[in-house]
């Protein structure tokens, strides 16, 4: 029985042929590769027009989000900071009102 490099199979008469390694080799690498390649190829092929549509409305997005940052991105900064300082103020107030009850 080996480990590293090689594949663990068991250590009997019938297994320690070069035809059983290579049996077990094919069909090891056959089940692995063979088939899951084929059906992921499979279902890219079958879906290939709900990801084209997928890249293009994204595209569309992060164009239009890209855009808007262009064109308010300033405005958005500072209300951004306003309803952060609104928000530690009414925080403050809540912790301030309930601490002292």
């Amino acid at each position: 029985m080996s480990f590293v490099g090689h594949f663990c199979m068991p250590e009997a008469d019938f297994t320690s042929s070069t035809n059983m390694e290579n049996a077990f080799k094919s069909a090891f690498f056959n089940q692995l590769l063979g088939n899951k390649w084929a059906s992921y190829a499979y279902d890219i092929y079958k879906a290939w027009w709900i990801i084209l549509v997928s890249v293009v409305v994204a595209w569309g997005f992060a164009t239009a989000f890209l855009y808007l940052i262009k064109k308010f991105g300033g405005i958005m900064l500072w209300v951004s900071f306003v309803m952060t300082g609104c928000i530690f103020f009414v925080l403050g107030f809540y912790a301030f009102f309930s601490a002292s009850k």
